[in-house]
């Protein structure tokens, strides 16, 4: 019984919160409020960073980032297919009843990069739906300064994103094997929001104003290691993934040496002398005359196709002593 009334009482915040957005909405428009349309830069961004197995399930780590946008309330909300996806603990994977949770939820993590000056007014999930409403303390409650928080005469305090900040991460567990796509998730109908962010403040007249939303998949690996590095004629010591420069001497009377890298994640490519090279596969160098070092480079490119890590070889052959 105690925890129906927890969730009735989160939803009827919710709807309380939703009504008196429209009911300001209407005022301001009567009154003075102009109503602005958003520049393409200002949004939303929900960016879909990790789909790993934790727990024995795959979870899929959503952050939400703010871009150049100036508000007092903030207002989102995000559907997604209950069928593919359920919110779960951010740091065990398992699935969780955000309406049967007291204070803030164990799938939502707030990245207060704003130094306190938000806070958590409400947070439901209903029907595939999240939705929270952040808003600003009042006075007597700020602690010490921040760069997001903007003063003016003619407006009083609101948060000023002049670039794009971390407002938090939402977690879930993906169900079944289906691929995570953005037509997992979509826009919520309707005016409170239906694009995503509602209250903004813009100048002296304060305004409501569908922002832009977009959902961004970013789930490309960014791993760019080798887990070794071998050669038939020669041996790497002590060797370091992390590690990218190392000296090798070679003995024998050879003008060939075959080197043998491996990947750790199977969808980076490698790449040696321009060429795109098999992992696990040998690849034959042809080394400069005895006395002469040979440096050999090996381009990892990770999934992302951003992130690279070149592994050095400088290969030093010594005369045969007869």
């Amino acid at each position: 019984m105690g925890k129906e009334m927890k969730r009735i009482r989160k939803i009827a915040l919710i709807l309380v919160l939703t009504l008196i957005f429209i009911l300001t909405s209407s005022i301001h428009s009567n009154v003075k409020a102009q109503v602005v349309e958003p520049t393409p830069e200002q949004k939303v961004e929900y960016r879909a960073v990790e789909c790993e197995e934790n727990n024995g399930n795959k979870q899929l780590i959503i952050e939400i980032w703010i871009k150049k946008l100036n508000f007092k309330v903030i207002d989102l909300k995000l559907k997604y297919d209950p069928n593919l996806l359920l919110p779960s603990d951010l740091t065990t994977n398992q699935i969780v009843d955000i309406n049967e949770q007291d204070d803030m939820p164990t799938y939502f993590e707030f990245s207060n990069e704003f130094g306190n000056y938000l806070e958590l007014f409400g947070m439901s999930s209903i029907d595939g739906e999240f939705r929270t409403v952040l808003s600003m303390l009042g006075e007597a409650d700020r602690t010490g300064t921040n760069a997001y928080l903007v003063e003016d005469d003619d407006i009083g305090d609101y948060v000023g994103v002049q670039d794009q900040v971390l407002l938090g991460k939402i977690s879930f567990q993906v169900l079944g094997e289906e691929e995570i796509t953005d037509k997992a998730f979509q826009l919520k109908e309707g005016n409170s929001p239906k694009t995503g962010i509602k209250v903004n403040i813009n100048g002296v007249d304060s305004y409501e104003a569908p922002s832009l939303f977009q959902f961004v998949l970013d789930l490309a690996s960014d791993n760019a290691y080798l887990t070794n590095i071998e050669m038939d004629k020669a041996t790497i010591e002590n060797y370091d993934k992390t590690i990218f420069n190392y000296i090798v001497t070679l003995e024998e009377d050879t003008d060939i040496l075959e080197v043998t890298p491996t990947k750790e994640d199977e969808k980076a490519v490698i790449t040696i002398e321009g060429n795109e090279v098999e992992s696990g596969n040998p690849y034959p160098i042809e080394l400069n005359p005895i006395g002469e070092e040979t440096e050999i480079e090996i381009l990892v490119t990770a999934e992302d196709g951003v992130t690279q890590n070149i592994y050095k070889i400088l290969v030093q052959r010594t005369r045969w002593n007869y």
